[in-house]
Formats: structure tokens, C-alpha cells, sequence
């Protein structure tokens, strides 16, 4: 009957995945590309999400901290930001946002 207290259920799921990341992540669409630009230069977004950013770029090495902008199509506004590049896989880097 609906007066009748749920039993509560014990069940748990196991996590099974290598992705580390603390944020749900997305990859632009290439026709509304999100755009990082540093010292004049412009990148596009791999990937995207809360706690940081991927582009690809050979200038910057592991630990470096820049001042960048990034414009979100979306919103088409411009946003100061602060990241640092935190791995390198060939000409990919892999930022976090500080």
C-alpha cells in the first residue's frame, strides 16, 4: 500500500573507466569553434569542459601558466582566463583552468 515505508535498495555499481577528469567534457563543432587565443595567436578547441581546456600547439611545455582569452560562439563573448598546460601528447595541450 502507498503508506507503507520503501524498502531501501543495497545495490551499488562499479565504476569501470580510465577518464580521470573531475568535469563532463565536449568537443566544439568545428562551424562554432571554441576559440583560446594567446599572445595574439589563435587556437581551437578540442575539447572543453568546467576544469579545463585541450588545443594543439607546440610552443607551450608542460608547467607553463598563461594569460589567454577564450570566446565561446555560443554566448559570441570573450573571456579573460589563466591555464596551465598540465600534459603534453605530441602537439596537444592539455590545460587546466586556474
Amino acid at each position: 500500500m502507498f503508506w507503507k515505508k520503501k524498502s531501501k535498495s543495497n545495490i551499488q555499481l562499479e565504476q569501470e573507466y580510465s577518464d580521470h577528469r573531475d568535469a563532463f567534457r565536449i568537443a566544439p563543432d568545428a562551424a562554432k569553434p571554441v576559440i583560446v587565443t594567446i599572445k595574439g595567436d589563435s587556437f581551437n578547441a578540442l575539447n572543453i569542459s568546467g576544469t579545463g581546456i585541450c588545443f594543439r600547439s607546440h610552443r607551450f611545455p608542460e608547467g607553463t601558466i598563461i594569460g589567454a582569452t577564450l570566446r565561446l560562439p555560443s554566448e559570441d563573448r570573450i573571456f579573460p582566463i589563466t591555464i596551465e598546460v598540465v600534459s603534453k601528447q605530441g602537439d596537444m595541450c592539455r590545460c587546466s583552468f586556474r
